[in-house]
């Protein structure tokens, strides 16, 4: 049923689509009470992440927080890669829904796959 689109197991696309997912929060709290952070940063600048958290959430920054993160993805550790055509074709079909993405989230969130 549609109620449980975003429950069902092997639904990988439809998880995907984090606009639809973040429409209704939008609405009811406004995007200036949501912080969205990307995966690929606590890869790439994972102490700028945390400080950003930190920041949002009011919170005493720790700056040591980040060090700790241990395994992120287990596929990447062990060797496990998608196949460049698999990777273009998933860029191809999250095109659209990713430009729906950038709008919502605004100039400055890089969103996968959209020309923002």
């Amino acid at each position: 049923p549609d109620d449980f689109k975003y429950s069902r197991p092997f639904a990988y696309f439809q998880r995907g689509l984090y606009a639809d997912m973040l429409q209704p929060y939008v609405e009811l709290f406004g995007l200036e009470r949501i912080l969205c952070l990307r995966y690929e940063d606590i890869k790439v600048r994972p102490r700028d992440l945390a400080e950003q958290l930190h920041q949002y959430l009011g919170v005493e920054p720790r700056p040591d927080d980040w060090r700790y993160l241990g395994v992120i993805n287990a596929g990447e550790s062990e060797g496990v890669t998608m196949k460049a055509e698999s990777e273009a074709a998933l860029a191809r079909r999250y095109e659209e829904p990713n430009c729906g993405l950038a709008q919502l989230l605004g100039p400055g969130f890089d969103v996968w796959g959209s020309a923002n």
